[in-house]
């Protein structure tokens, strides 16, 4: 019990779900305690993380908007695709804190940004799905213009790391 307790206000800090999210909905395959143990995980779940701060959406904002200028501005392909990658995840981790949603990694960050909203994450993948395939990065800066937009826009100007 006290693992577990450890390992969910670990998962709360840092938004992500990934032992609660196997012990509430995984198969049990045996043990005495395993329905306690997933009625835990399930209200560990319901709780979600812990709400980014302001200072912590300020420095996304700003990392974003440094982000899309360094997309708009790449003259190699390969660093326009790698900066294009970037600003999937961090457009999908702001989105997810800003709706009080749990984050993930790889396939879990696109599965989790489905659960909280399919049609921008239908837009954000095939906007970074265009800007490899045909170099026009238009729908993805479109994007994540819209979720920057929800918390204050792109942020540059008299912004100061604290």
């Amino acid at each position: 019990p006290d693992s577990i307790e450890a390992w969910f206000a670990r998962e709360r800090s840092s938004g992500s779900c990934t032992l609660a999210h196997m012990l509430a909905a995984g198969r049990a395959l045996g043990g005495a305690d395993v329905e306690a143990v997933a009625i835990r995980a399930r209200a560990h779940l319901d709780a979600g993380p812990i709400p980014w701060t302001a200072e912590r959406i300020e420095h996304r904002r700003y990392v974003l908007t440094d982000a899309i200028d360094d997309l708009l501005g790449a003259r190699d392909a390969d660093e326009r695709d790698a900066v294009a990658g970037r600003l999937v995840v961090l457009t999908a981790e702001l989105h997810l804190a800003l709706a009080g949603r749990w984050q993930g990694t790889g396939k879990w960050l696109v599965r989790r940004l489905r659960e909280s909203d399919p049609e921008r994450t239908e837009r954000l993948m095939s906007g970074h799905r265009e800007a490899i395939a045909t170099g026009d990065v238009s729908q993805l800066v479109a994007v994540t213009d819209a979720v920057l937009d929800t918390c204050g826009g792109r942020l540059s100007d008299g912004y100061r790391a604290r």
